[in-house]
């Protein structure tokens, strides 16, 4: 199970963050606070894999990249090389839990 906090910056342009002493969190959280705007694009990503029965997916943004399989999902940063592996089913409910809270913060 992961540990993590999503919270939100203050001022004009307020932004969902991930917060966690786990490195795999930090880096999924770097992807998904640089990846916002195709956040649904990577969780149909994700669920052609976990709900559609796909072997894997990958996912291409802006400057991070993922390949996902239903057990892993390795997280790369295509800027600075930084990667990680994270465990499918909770990336998904991070990706479903950040969507949640930036959606809220769009005016």
């Amino acid at each position: 199970m992961l540990k993590y906090k999503i919270t939100t910056t203050h001022g004009k342009h307020p932004i969902a963050e991930v917060k966690s002493d786990d490195e795999r969190c930090v880096i999924a959280g770097e992807m998904l606070l640089a990846e916002r705007g195709l956040l649904q694009n990577l969780l149909d990503a994700v669920n052609s894999v976990l709900k559609d029965g796909k072997d894997c997916e990958s996912f291409a943004g802006n400057a991070f990249s993922a390949f996902i399989t239903r057990d892993t999902t390795k997280i790369s940063n295509d800027i600075n090389g930084a990667d990680t592996e994270i465990p499918t089913t909770d990336f998904k409910k991070l990706i479903k839990e950040y969507k949640r809270k930036n959606e809220r913060l769009k005016h």
